[in-house]
This record gives structure tokens, sequence and C-alpha cells, in this order.
């Protein structure tokens, strides 16, 4: 009896596996298929969506454009030396 136990949780473990493999494999041909087919508007985002979710900037281009229009920052001067004498 062990025996038909062990070839069915063997079976049972590869059996998840290949289920799992070919439902990674679909996903992803389906997701690109879908991708293919609807071109700019996969990127689609309607605008009440858009004022609600935050936003992120992954490159940092606005803190970039923030720390370009500060001005920089200019030292004092010291005072400069008479070279009269007297």
């Amino acid at each position: 009896m062990t025996g038909v136990l062990y070839r069915l949780a063997r079976f049972s473990v590869r059996h998840r596996f290949a289920v799992l493999a070919l439902w990674i494999l679909m996903a992803a041909a389906l997701v690109a298929a879908r991708m293919a087919s609807l071109g700019k508007a996969n990127w689609y985002l309607p605008r009440w969506l858009g004022r609600i979710l935050p936003r992120i900037s992954i490159e940092g281009e606005e803190y970039f454009q923030a720390r370009d229009q500060v001005p920089p920052v200019t030292q004092p001067r010291a005072p400069q030396a008479s070279t009269a004498r007297s």
C-alpha cells in the first residue's frame, strides 16, 4: 500500500509542477498577446485614477528639475587687503 501512496505522491508533485509551469507560460503568452493587440491603450490611465494614485518618479526627474531651479549659495567674499601704504 505504501508503494501506491508513494507513486501517487510523486505523481501529485509532478502534476502540480506541470500545471504551475503551464499556467506561467500561458499567462506570459496571453499578456504579451494582449499588449501587442492593444498597443498604446495598454498605458491608458483614467483621469480620476491618476488623481488618486501617488506620483512616483523612478528616475527622479522631478527631484533633478527642482534641484536645478534652486539658485546656488554664494559665499561672502573676504575683505580685500589694501595696497596703499601710509
